[in-house]
């Protein structure tokens, strides 16, 4: 059934009254029944009438039929109903559009932004955020990476979900809803056949807001990136983009499941990051390692940024990514690392108000 704005119209009157007319028929029907049955009883020795028989069968028949035809109504009234409510749902939402701290059915708090300008949220990506450890999303103040661009007044044209950590920092651990929908979809996509409290909310908002499937990124700043490679690694496909910045699977997820893993990857790190330069296996050498092993990424050197500079990457053809590449989707990537200065990379800076500059060191891959 298509759910497109404007092409489902439901009326809960006319459906009641098309399951009450069919239960009194029905019964009018079982009544009729009843009543031949009982003249037939009446006599005190059998009675075989050729014509009385025939017409019992098909009175017998009709009234099964329209048994059938109650149940059926009601099952496509329960069908109508849930699609209407969601759609209702959709609607109420973006009238409402707004940034806000927010509790799910499954219990996880985060940041969740709606945007503005759609007559319903079907179809949208998602961008899921995660912060590192001194910047975590907490329930009393809103932070840094996609908060940063949302709060700067940049229209994103998606949902975004900033979950707030419930471990001060570490990403990967598992969902308390065991007995919620949306734990069980999510442990279906796992490799463990766990469900991840993150990955269960985003299967929760997809499903609530009719969100596309196909579109779902993910931004990890620091401890938020190591959250996002364990992720990748253990949920296959379910990611779209994952786009990372101070962090790496080294310590945290195999990064040969990483390589597997079916994610476009947007890999950025600072020159200046002695947390990322100057030790083995980490961003570069991982970056080298996904490619080998069959990954689709691309890698960013910000030449004098720090571990701190993270925002400053974030700009419209960056984000256009994010929104557009969908999942398994092939892309003509660079081959090699990207070099470029942070000063240039400030010059189209959503978060330094220069979302207009015209860009020259991004390589936009949709």
């Amino acid at each position: 059934m298509d759910t497109r704005d404007n092409e489902f119209k439901y009326d809960k009157v006319k459906m009641d009254y098309a399951i009450n007319l069919s239960k009194n028929v029905s019964g009018s029907i079982s009544g009729i029944e009843g009543s031949i049955k009982a003249a037939k009883s009446a006599f005190k020795v059998g009675l075989n009438v050729p014509s009385f028989n025939s017409a019992m069968d098909s009175l017998s028949g009709v009234f099964t039929q329209c048994s059938n035809l109650s149940g059926t109504l009601i099952e496509m009234k329960n069908i109508a109903e849930g699609i209407d409510k969601k759609l209702s749902a959709n609607t109420n939402a973006l009238q409402n559009a707004s940034y806000s701290l927010v509790t799910l059915e499954s219990g996880q708090q985060g940041w969740l932004y709606i945007p503005e300008g759609h007559s319903s949220t079907n179809g949208l990506p998602l961008v899921v955020n995660l912060n590192g450890m001194g910047e975590m999303a907490k329930s009393d103040r809103k932070i840094s990476g996609y908060a940063e661009v949302i709060q700067s007044g940049y229209d994103v044209d998606a949902v975004v979900w900033i979950p707030v950590s419930k471990k001060d920092g570490i990403w990967d651990y598992q969902s308390n809803s065991v007995d919620s929908e949306y734990y069980q979809s999510a442990a279906a996509k796992s490799r463990n056949g766990k469900a991840n409290a993150t990955i269960v909310s985003c299967e929760e908002l997809v499903s609530k807001y009719n969100l596309d499937s196909d579109r779902i990124s993910i931004y990890g700043n620091s401890m938020g990136a190591h959250g996002t490679y364990q992720y990748l690694a253990n949920y296959p496909n379910y990611f779209s983009t994952a786009v990372t910045w101070g962090g790496f699977a080294h310590g945290y997820a195999d990064i040969d499941l990483v390589a597997q893993s079916g994610t476009t990857m947007i890999m950025m790190y600072g020159s200046s990051d002695g947390y990322i330069v100057g030790h083995t296996g980490r961003t570069p050498d991982e970056y080298e390692y996904i490619k080998e092993n069959g990954g689709q990424a691309v890698l960013y050197e910000i030449v004098d940024a720090n571990h701190a500079d993270g925002d400053y990457e974030f700009n419209p053809a960056l984000i256009n990514d994010m929104l557009s590449i969908k999942k398994g989707q092939k892309l003509s990537v660079p081959d090699s690392k990207i070099t470029v200065s942070l000063d240039e990379v400030k010059l189209t800076s959503i978060s330094e108000g220069n979302a207009e500059g015209e860009n020259h060191w991004y390589h936009s891959l949709s």
